[in-house]
């Protein structure tokens, strides 16, 4: 996933947990890679 999205695995570590809000540009990034809406990562 990191990889993929091109975000590191401690930023992507953090969002996961709710330590970081990820921004827009990195939530789409990992939608992208999930194949999924962008506003299903945002819901919190």
């Amino acid at each position: 996933m990191s990889e993929a999205s091109g975000i590191s695995k401690p930023y992507l570590s953090q969002i996961e947990s709710g330590k970081r809000n990820g921004t827009f540009k990195k939530l789409a990034a990992i939608a992208r890679v999930l194949s999924v809406p962008v506003d299903i990562l945002a819901q919190q």
